[in-house]
């Protein structure tokens, strides 16, 4: 349902990742896995992505005919 742009995703994590650091007590790498868990499980996407898989798919499309 929501999308984002990369850009802002990164800016996001990174964020995210200082904030669970500091508050949690968390090395960064922990943190990362977090962050990354918190975007998997609320399911944000990125525009890129829905456009890159869209391409790969037509590419296939195109190249099984």
């Amino acid at each position: 349902k929501y999308k984002t742009t990369r850009e802002v995703e990164k800016n996001f994590m990174a964020v995210g990742v200082d904030l669970i650091s500091k508050k949690l007590s968390l090395p960064k790498k922990l943190a990362e896995k977090e962050m990354s868990w918190f975007i998997l499980q609320w399911g944000l996407t990125t525009v890129e992505a829905f456009e890159e898989i869209e391409k790969q798919v037509q590419n296939d499309i195109n190249s099984k005919k």
